[in-house]
């Protein structure tokens, strides 16, 4: 019974992360009317942010995996093992909150820029950045469901990220739960290392993307410019006016 209650303990605070974030979803870019420089710069931070987390959720799967090898090697897990593979899980649950959070705020960079560009969807072809991303988010709650599932559990059923982590730390059990609940936590992180790197190569893409196409736009008015500068020349280089001394229609 204990070792049950353990497991799922685990897996409901995993759950809830992920409602946080799907709660969340469209409210966390807060870069609304934001102007081209900006939404470039945000997107940048997103890449930035994606590459910190990445770092992040390595090295707490390292620790979740460390912690599965030891509490294998246990009939009875010391508290202050299972103690730290709470804070490992909590970590974890918190990690994957983020990183869905990335990619919402990504979608909505794409949005916004969509928006106040238009011939951005022609040059970007059949590619859509925003569904790409709420693919990742979808594919993402997919695995952890069906965790979920493999316990008895949904995670309609958790409602707060605060609620899931008082319910790690207030577990308690055999070394069997602990380990079931630490393999639970593995195969999440392992998930989320994979969602980070796939969100990763596609921030980088889309901001290249968008870069290349305000450099075109930048180009073309500079061409422009110039040649409106060159029609207005006359003879020695000065621009003249209709009525001007010099001045020569076209």
């Amino acid at each position: 019974m204990r070792n049950a209650t353990a497991r799922r303990a685990v897996l409901a605070a995993l759950a809830g992360s992920m409602v946080m974030s799907a709660a969340n979803a469209g409210s966390v870019a807060g870069n609304g009317g934001a102007t081209e420089v900006t939404q470039i710069l945000n997107n940048v931070e997103l890449v930035q942010q994606s590459a910190q987390m990445y770092q992040q959720v390595q090295q707490t799967l390292q620790q979740v995996q460390m912690m599965q090898s030891q509490l294998k090697n246990l009939l009875t897990a010391p508290q202050q093992l299972w103690g730290q593979a709470q804070q490992d899980l909590i970590q974890l649950t918190q990690l994957v909150s983020q990183t869905q959070a990335i990619g919402y705020a990504a979608a909505n960079v794409d949005q916004q820029f969509r928006q106040a560009f238009p011939g951005f969807a022609a040059s970007a072809g059949n590619t859509t950045y925003g569904a790409k991303y709420k693919d990742l988010i979808t594919k993402a709650m997919g695995g952890l469901n069906s965790a979920l599932q493999g316990a008895g559990l949904n995670a309609r059923q958790f409602d707060s990220e605060r609620s899931a982590i008082a319910q790690i730390q207030g577990m308690s059990g055999s070394s069997e739960g602990a380990l079931q609940a630490v393999q639970a936590g593995n195969m999440i992180a392992s998930q989320t290392v994979d969602q980070l790197q796939k969100m990763r190569q596609l921030l980088q893409t889309q901001a290249q993307a968008e870069a290349n196409y305000l450099g075109m736009q930048a180009q073309v008015q500079a061409d422009q410019t110039d040649a409106l500068q060159t029609m207005l020349k006359q003879g020695d280089g000065t621009v003249r006016r209709s009525g001007q001394s010099g001045f020569r229609g076209y």
